[in-house]
């Protein structure tokens, strides 16, 4: 990161780390009590894989149950997390977040995109609105497309400075940003 490249140790490491919270789960027995090993990550696994997280070797060694991919900010598809964890028998979760999602039409969008591509569930993060009816609608997908949402959006100044800082957390991480996505935004950010 930072312009210097992960080791292949240093990815090691992370995966070892996955596998002793897997073994540790398994020994206390909440993996028999139906506890599940579910990561939080960026949804583009080769951006993980460049920043040390190995997601495919995770799920491929049977490590984790489930991938949230996603958060401050969205680099593919929800089909794309989809695909990949299906191959594996992994429950693939879209992960919605503050600041990058602004209002309820955003939300909305997101969500039924996700729906539509298949996820098992939507996880919300930095979600600081007591008293919002959002949380209602969001694992409803008939509803909320009955509801406004938009296509096209401008993006705030804060949630232009997360998908800047693509580059700033990897060298060269805006190329893992789909034009799909980039395509959505209203004057997006220079060197997107």
């Amino acid at each position: 990161m930072f312009g210097k490249p992960i080791s292949d140790e240093q990815r090691f490491l992370m995966t070892e780390l996955v596998k002793d919270v897997r073994k540790i789960l398994k020994s206390s027995g909440s993996l028999k009590s139906g506890a599940k090993l579910v990561v939080h990550t960026p949804d583009s696994f080769d951006y993980c894989f460049e920043v040390g997280l190995d997601v495919r070797e995770w799920m491929k060694a049977g490590v984790i149950d489930g991938v949230v991919g996603g958060g401050d900010f969205r680099l593919r598809p929800w089909r794309e997390l989809v695909t990949e964890c299906r191959k594996y028998a992994v429950a693939a979760f879209a992960g919605l977040s503050t600041p990058r999602l602004q209002d309820h039409r955003q939300w909305r969008l997101e969500a039924i995109e996700a729906w539509d591509a298949g996820v098992d569930g939507v996880a919300t993060f930095n979600m600081f609105r007591p008293g919002s009816n959002l949380l209602q609608f969001l694992d409803k997908p008939k509803l909320m497309k009955t509801m406004p949402s938009i296509k096209r959006y401008k993006l705030e100044p804060d949630q232009a400075k997360k998908i800047g800082s693509l580059a700033t957390l990897l060298k060269g991480g805006e190329k893992h940003l789909h034009p799909e996505l980039r395509e959505r935004w209203i004057n997006p950010p220079k060197g997107i």
